[in-house]
């Protein structure tokens, strides 16, 4: 499955130049957050990156933060479909089916994937203000398949929690991290790198896989 950027489809209720406005805004605002946070970036630096001012934002967006969120929607739309279509039937295959589209996704939107590290880092602390977190079906679509996998194989002895932190914590960081470390190594082979990793993934998803052993050993005749 190819893993794309999804665009907000055009409402009817909208003209063309309206619906151009808000792609903008909504563009710049990928960019913007991603780079400055929510806190960092004003109402004001939102409005300019369009040329509309401050009092025409709230046309399209009541607040920043409705604005932040319909980010958050897009996002949540392009990474949606990652866990569908996994060809792959047992834990570990679907495990790496699963990171490498994950890979294959940040790499495509740099911009998402700074975004995805800011809500891991600073989600927690806005919890009481949003009634939920808009990648939250991302993660359970994941669990999902992994679980499905688990049944399947008969071994739900697996833990599920360790491999989405695998794939969701791993993946994230190696894409934010990738740029600064082959800058700091200028000989580094970025491809080289990418194949590394995945086989590090790998290493580590079938380490996951494996049975827990069973620490209860029978007593040693005498």
């Amino acid at each position: 499955m190819r893993v794309t950027k999804k665009s907000r489809p055009t409402s009817k209720a909208e003209t063309p130049d309206l619906q151009s406005t808000r792609n903008r805004l909504l563009e710049n605002a990928d960019k913007m957050f991603a780079a400055r946070g929510l806190a960092g970036v004003s109402v004001r630096d939102l409005s300019a990156s369009v040329g509309i001012a401050n009092s025409s934002l709230l046309y399209y967006f009541p607040s920043k933060k409705k604005l932040y969120a319909a980010v958050l929607e897009r996002i949540a739309a392009s990474i949606s479909v990652i866990p569908k279509h996994i060809s792959a039937q047992d834990p570990p295959g679907v495990v790496r089916q699963l990171a490498e589209r994950f890979l294959s996704w940040n790499e495509l939107n740099p911009d998402y994937a700074h975004i995805v590290v800011r809500e891991l880092m600073e989600n927690p602390a806005r919890l009481e203000e949003i009634h939920h977190w808009y990648l939250a079906a991302f993660v359970h679509d994941m669990r999902k398949c992994i679980d499905a996998a688990k049944a399947r194989a008969g071994k739900n002895n697996i833990d599920t929690n360790m491999l989405l932190m695998i794939v969701i914590g791993a993946v994230t960081y190696f894409s934010i991290a990738l740029p600064t470390i082959s800058g700091i190594d200028n000989k580094a082979d970025v491809a080289s790198l990418r194949r590394r990793f995945l086989k590090t993934i790998n290493q580590a998803v079938d380490a996951t896989c494996q049975p827990a052993a069973d620490s209860r050993r029978p007593a040693s005749k005498r």
